[in-house]
């Protein structure tokens, strides 16, 4: 904890004071009752805590969810590799202080899954503060990952705020372009942690003959064609 390690393992902890629920926020002590850090509790997981704020001083509630959703976002908008393409993920978890969250943006809608008990109580903060990103008109939520039963929770898919997506929607990235269904396809919609190893195979596709094992929405064969490959 004192190195900045956001999970609390169940193993880890001597007890729980205060009828604690799953969802709610707690403060995260030490074993001389010295403040570590607060986060929200997760009763059924190995997980039992996940670090939110390590300051003793601040309140988690709608308006720090609105302001830590909205300055993740705002870490994108200079990143050179984002420059050309519409397709990107804004919040990713524990990276942006946000654990259990994640959000990836296609175009004009930003798509989120939440995957635990406190992400899901602060849905309707972060939605809305989504919904004043530039560029975004709609909101749509993805909360079908099977993790969320460890928490007690039920699958959630649908509009969260503002327009609802098309049964596509066109995004593009490194010159090559997906139509992608955010309402059914895999994750978010698309995998788009892949964006620069997809590229980085297309490098040594040209004249070749490439075979994707793995092609969903074909993110991998598509950019191999744009390079040249023969088949």
């Amino acid at each position: 904890m004192r190195r900045r390690h956001p999970w609390i393992f169940s193993g880890a902890v001597a007890g729980v004071e205060g009828g604690v629920k799953a969802g709610d926020t707690v403060r995260i002590v030490d074993h001389a009752g010295k403040f570590l850090a607060q986060g929200y509790y997760s009763s059924g997981s190995q997980i039992r805590a996940r670090v939110l704020d390590w300051r003793e001083d601040v309140t988690i509630d709608d308006a720090w969810w609105h302001e830590m959703t909205t300055t993740a976002v705002a870490r994108r908008a200079d990143v050179p590799s984002l420059a050309g393409t519409n397709l990107m993920r804004l919040v990713h978890g524990e990276a942006d202080g946000l654990p259990g969250l994640i959000v990836d943006r296609y175009g004009a809608f930003a798509v989120f899954q939440a995957l635990t008990a406190g992400v899901d109580r602060a849905k309707p903060a972060i939605a809305a503060a989504l919904l004043e990103v530039d560029g975004i008109n709609g909101v749509f939520e993805r909360s079908d990952s099977d993790v969320r039963g460890q928490e007690g929770l039920q699958s959630s898919v649908g509009p969260a705020a503002g327009d609802e997506p098309p049964d596509t929607i066109e995004v593009f990235e490194g010159g090559v372009r997906y139509n992608v269904d955010v309402r059914r396809g895999h994750k978010t919609g698309l995998y788009v942690d892949q964006r620069e190893n997809r590229p980085r195979v297309a490098a040594y596709a040209r004249g070749r003959s490439v075979l994707d094992l793995f092609s969903y929405t074909g993110g991998f064969a598509i950019h191999a064609l744009e390079s040249g490959a023969h088949e």
